[in-house]
């Protein structure tokens, strides 16, 4: 999976965080292996942290530092809910993006097929 994420990072430069919302529709295809007890984050929102990478993460430390660090607006485009009584999102503790991303194969095929279509689409 590094070899996509570094992909990731480096396919033609930085990229609108709007870019995030297509890769989702390819995290979609990645099995949720959690238990459904104790669930917080939706399972795709959590995949789209590897958005952090189009920012420039280069690891998955950076990566929970960029989702903490991440405006409200940016964690709901990414499709984090926000809590029922405080209205605010908060984001994923790091080491559960560590956990997430540990589901490699799969999300290894997903990123790829997202890149090959971004890809395709460049001028």
């Amino acid at each position: 999976m590094p070899s996509y994420l570094q992909q990731l990072g480096e396919a033609s430069g930085p990229a609108p965080l709007e870019t995030a919302a297509d890769l989702r529709s390819h995290l979609a295809t990645v099995p949720d292996s959690r238990a459904r007890r104790g669930i917080r984050h939706p399972w795709t929102a959590l995949l789209t942290t590897v958005a952090a990478v189009l920012s420039g993460a280069a690891s998955i430390t950076a990566i929970g530092e960029w989702v903490a660090d991440a405006p409200q607006r940016d964690l709901a485009l990414l499709g984090f809910r926000p809590d029922p009584l405080t209205g605010l999102i908060r984001p994923p503790h790091a080491r559960t993006i560590r956990l997430v991303l540990a589901t490699a194969d799969a999300l290894d095929h997903a990123i790829g097929e997202f890149l090959q279509e971004r890809r395709a689409l460049a001028p």
